[in-house]
C-alpha cells in the first residue's frame, strides 16, 4: 500500500510538472504573434516626433516614406500656390502649420478646397477612391485652382494593441498615407504612411489633440521635403513640437 501511494504522490507531481511547463512553453506561443504585429509594424518607420498630451498619455508620430522623388527638394521649392485636400480631421491642422510656416506662398485650405469639389462634383473622401480616381480628381482640383501642390491625406484604420501578456503599456495605432501631388509632372511626387502611436491610459484622450498633432508633424514632414532640414527641437508637455525627430524605430 505504502508503495502504491508512493507511485500516486509521483504520478501526481510529475503530472503537475508536465502541465505547468506545458502552460510555459505554450504562452509563448500565445504571445508571439502578438509581438510579431507590433514589431513589423514599427519596421522601417522613422519616429518624427514623441510628446506628451494634457492626459499624461504620450504621443508618438512615426513615417515610412514608400516613394520619395529623386527632385522632391526642387519639386517643392517651386511650389507657389499649395492645395490641402480635406476630408480628414487632422488636414486642417496641416494648412494652419503651412500657412504659418510662409514656406508657401498660397495655402488654398480644406474649407475653400471642399467648395471647389461640390463645384466639380467630386467626392472629399479619398478612402474609397482608387489611386486611378485620385490622380483623375487631385489634377482637375489643381488645374482649377492654378495649384502648383496638392497634398492629400487618406485615413488607413486605427488598431488597438492591449495584450494582457504584453510587457509594453497599451496603446493605439493610427495610420494614414501621405499624398504630395505635382501638378507640372502629373504625379505623385512623395508618397508616405504617417502612423500615430497613443498611449492608453485611465483618462479619456481628447482627440482633436491627437488630431492636431497629427497635422502639424504631417506639415513639418512637408517642410522637411521642401528644405531638407530635420523636423523641430524637443518642445514641452502637450506641446506639437517634440523630440527624437530621424530616429529610427527598432522596437515598440
Amino acid at each position: 500500500m505504502k508503495k502504491m501511494a508512493r507511485k500516486t504522490v509521483k504520478f501526481l507531481f510529475l503530472f503537475c510538472v508536465g502541465t505547468f511547463l506545458c502552460g510555459c512553453a505554450a504562452a509563448p506561443m500565445a504571445v508571439m504573434p502578438l509581438m510579431t504585429v507590433g514589431d513589423t509594424a514599427f519596421t522601417s518607420f522613422t519616429i518624427f516626433k514623441s510628446v506628451q498630451i494634457e492626459t499624461g498619455a504620450s504621443v508618438t508620430v512615426s513615417f515610412k516614406d514608400k516613394k520619395v522623388g529623386s527632385d522632391i527638394q526642387s519639386t517643392m521649392n517651386r511650389c507657389k500656390q499649395l492645395v490641402v485636400w480635406p476630408g480628414d480631421d487632422a488636414a486642417v491642422y496641416v494648412a494652419d502649420k503651412l500657412q504659418k510656416s510662409h514656406e508657401f506662398r498660397k495655402i488654398l485650405t480644406p474649407s475653400r478646397v471642399s467648395k471647389i469639389l461640390d463645384k466639380l462634383n467630386l467626392e472629399e473622401s479619398t478612402i474609397e477612391m482608387t489611386e486611378k480616381d485620385m490622380l483623375e480628381n487631385f489634377e482637375k482640383v489643381c488645374r482649377k485652382t492654378h495649384a502648383d501642390i496638392l497634398v492629400a491625406l487618406k485615413f488607413m484604420g486605427i488598431k488597438e494593441h492591449t495584450s494582457s501578456f504584453s510587457f509594453h503599456k497599451p496603446y493605439t495605432e493610427r495610420l494614414r498615407e501621405i499624398y504630395v501631388y505635382d501638378h507640372h509632372q502629373h504625379k505623385v511626387v512623395y508618397d508616405g504612411i504617417v502612423m500615430v502611436k497613443v498611449e492608453i491610459t485611465e483618462k479619456m484622450v481628447n482627440e482633436m489633440e491627437v488630431w492636431k498633432i497629427t497635422g502639424q508633424t504631417i506639415a513639418e514632414k512637408i517642410i522637411q521635403l521642401k528644405t531638407g532640414k530635420a523636423g523641430e527641437k524637443p518642445g514641452g508637455k502637450g506641446n506639437a513640437q517634440g523630440s527624437n525627430a530621424g530616429t529610427k524605430k527598432n522596437e515598440q
